[in-house]
């Protein structure tokens, strides 16, 4: 039997009932634990909320493009957070303002276990595990054109 693929696994981890049953059975929960996706996941600093289908949904979707809205509490902040400290090499994350992204950095550094490759000034950015975490504000029309990657936007 081939190993899961890392959305499967993902969704697995996100539903305890069904990983309990997994590993529950020996040869099961040997080949899991061999897995090289899994280990990696285990090891990621964010798993999306297993209480919060849409966030799971959408961390596990293969889409190139993802939209995803709704009312504040959702876990879209989270959800952004997590794919650029778990899936993505290089990412921009703005708010409308730079007052807006305080909320931001400090939910980030409850996420990691230390403040290593993290700048707060003049721009917050997250340099770490071959990761780049950029922080921006679209502040007036044309501000897009500062940046040299922009990966996602949110309101806040």
């Amino acid at each position: 039997m081939s190993a899961p693929d890392p959305a499967a696994m993902a969704r697995i981890l996100a539903d305890p009932a069904t990983a309990a049953r997994m590993m529950a059975d020996p040869a099961t929960a040997a080949r899991i634990m061999a897995d090289p996706v899994f280990t990696a996941l285990c090891r990621a600093p964010w798993h999306p909320d297993p209480g919060n289908a849409p966030q799971v949904q959408a961390y596990t979707s293969p889409a190139d493009l993802l939209l995803y809205g709704g009312a504040a509490g959702g876990g879209k902040s989270d959800l952004l957070l997590g794919l650029s400290l778990t899936a993505h090499e290089r990412s921009l994350i703005c708010r409308r303002t730079y007052a807006d992204l305080s909320g931001l950095t400090q939910r980030l550094l409850k996420i990691l276990p230390d403040r290593r490759g993290y700048v707060a000034s003049p721009h917050p950015k997250l340099e770490r595990d071959g990761r780049l975490i950029e922080f921006g504000a679209l502040e007036k029309p044309g501000s897009e054109q500062d940046w040299h990657q922009w990966v996602a936007g949110n309101e806040g």
